[in-house]
């Protein structure tokens, strides 16, 4: 039975729309259980993943799982809402987990048109599934997440200790027979994020220590030699970067448990194929071991001959920019076949940025652009503009990515985000916005109603603006403390007062045009002073 309600479950693709791990989806089963934080939090303590970072969420700020979900966001293991939020409190189900566990050991895979199957395969193959999940869709307790958890580490080194010791260099005769104790004490395996990227990629190495000796093992150095083409990006627990080397020093690993180190690179534009990441461990006792990792970098040469008929590049307006900056990106398209063409071309948004506008009928659609059947005449150029506003999530340093897909082609352009605190001290953080809406999904004619809430971190009174921007599919209906509409789409508050360290609230109301189609999404953005943020609806019909 279990099964047979796991595959309708995969058939009813509609009930899980994303795999945004954020999102609140109405499931019949979403009360009850752990919540998303709470599993976020007991994921990457099991993973033995580095906590870091605060309000990396509008509703994930310096809580006590804030670090461990920024750093599981920043390593791409969760995501959230497009406002920007996380929903942590919201109880999670049981294939949202399971995605999250199989993330965090270093699980990736191709989009799929139901975005849960590969996971779900996945588990089912593992045999990471408790008995006592009948549905996917149910919330789990706090003892089948920890079952699951186990189960998916388990199935990970089950499936992936042969490829990786076929990686290790530690292939010498003599060191098998004289080190085997070592050996049993230490295991190291490498997982990639990717195992062929093209140029320009950005690509997570996870090295594992599994300490499986009866005592504590300390000041274990960990060393990994980059290869020349590629380019150190971050590190987890302290790695510093000296040469072309990232070292970890006094590294400890508890008996019976792992420990796992993250390590970001960058492949270098000229990169060639089969560069290779080796990674070198010292145990306290002085005994060595090597692993390796190679990842592949694809040749658009050899692909197929259309490769070089369509030309592809992406400028930006702004580079760098600063959190709720509008950037406009030029994407570029050359035919430089003789014959008239026809490209789809898509664009991936970065989660820290939202839509705006689009040229030529650009569609917009969960975080993806789409351009259908763009004409292209021979030896023609087509220029697309898309326009996305930084969030209030994204932090200083960031650098943001937009990926463009147009036929076999694509291309990456990246934008830092810079913080003008330094320029600017009293002014960057001096009015917080927030907004919630109710109700969220909405229908055609309903009213939506949002309520904004203004907080003043300013030592002195302020007056401020505040304007909203309306979604072109809803029309305004009222606002409190005076709002005035102007034009079509804007409504004004003028000369707000907010005493210091003070938090004010307005509501505004608005109807939901009939031109809202089924799955749109509505999108509010209010500017105060410095300050902004936008929330966004969902139409169900």
């Amino acid at each position: 039975m279990k099964r047979v309600q796991l595959m309708i479950a995969l058939i009813a693709g509609t009930l899980l729309p994303s795999a945004a791990f954020g999102q609140s989806y109405g499931y019949p089963y979403n009360t009850g259980g752990i919540t998303r934080a709470e599993f976020v939090l007991l994921a990457m303590q099991h993973g033995g993943i580095a906590y870091g970072g605060t309000h990396c969420f509008t509703d994930v700020k310096t809580q006590h799982y804030a670090q461990a979900v920024c750093a599981a966001k920043q390593q791409g293991i969760v995501t959230g809402k497009p406002n920007g939020s996380f929903m942590p409190d919201q109880p999670i189900a049981f294939i949202e987990a399971g995605a999250i566990a199989l993330r965090t050991e270093g699980a990736h895979f191709p989009p799929d048109s139901l975005w849960y199957r590969p996971y779900l395969t996945t588990l089912s193959e593992w045999d990471a599934i408790p008995n006592s999940v009948t549905n996917i869709l149910m919330p789990i307790s706090h003892s089948q997440a920890v079952e699951l958890l186990e189960a998916v580490m388990d199935g990970e080194n089950n499936g992936d200790d042969d490829d990786d010791n076929n990686d290790d260099d530690n292939n010498d005769d003599d060191d098998n027979d004289d080190d085997s104790d070592s050996d049993d004490e230490m295991k190291l395996s490498i997982t990639v994020s990717d195992a062929t990227v093209d140029a320009g990629d950005r690509v997570t190495f996870r090295i594992k220590l599994e300490n499986e000796d009866n005592d504590d093992l300390e000041d274990i150095e960990v060393t990994a030699e980059l290869d020349n083409d590629m380019e150190y990006i971050s590190s987890s627990d302290d790695g510093h970067l000296e040469d072309d080397e990232v070292e970890w020093d006094d590294i400890e690993v508890d008996e019976d448990d792992t420990k796992t180190l993250l390590l970001n690179v960058e492949v270098d534009d000229d990169a060639d194929e089969d560069d290779t990441l080796r990674l070198r461990v010292t145990t306290k006792n002085g005994d060595t071991l090597t692993a390796s990792k190679s990842i592949n970098v694809s040749d658009d040469d050899d692909d197929d001959d259309n490769d070089g008929d369509l030309d592809l590049s992406i400028t930006e307006s702004e580079d760098p920019a600063q959190e709720g900056d509008t950037v406009t990106y030029r994407i570029r398209l050359e035919n430089q076949d003789n014959d008239d063409i026809r490209v789809d071309v898509r664009a991936f948004l970065d989660e820290d940025m939202d839509f705006v506008s689009a040229s030529d009928s650009g569609d917009e659609e969960r975080d993806e652009v789409e351009w259908d059947n763009i004409r292209l005449d021979e030896d023609q150029t087509v220029t697309l503009s898309l326009t996305v506003r930084i969030k209030s999530s994204a932090q200083d340093g960031e650098r943001l990515q937009l990926k463009v897909e147009a036929n076999e082609e694509e291309d990456t352009e990246t934008t830092e985000v810079e913080d003008d605190d330094d320029d600017d001290n009293d002014s960057d953080d001096d009015i917080d916005v927030s907004i919630t809406d109710s109700p969220d999904p909405a229908e055609e004619g309903d009213t939506i109603t949002y309520r904004i809430t203004l907080e003043n971190n300013e030592n002195d009174d302020t007056d401020v603006e505040v304007r909203a921007i309306l979604d072109p599919d809803t029309s305004y209906v009222s606002s409190s403390h005076n709002g005035d509409l102007e034009g079509d789409d804007e409504v004004v508050w003028e000369d707000f007062e907010i005493n210091e360290d003070q938090e004010r609230v307005l509501t505004l109301t608005v109807r939901v045009k009939t031109s809202a189609d089924d799955g749109d999404t509505l999108r509010l953005r209010i500017e105060a002073g410095d300050g902004s943020d936008t929330e966004s609806t969902e139409i169900e019909d």
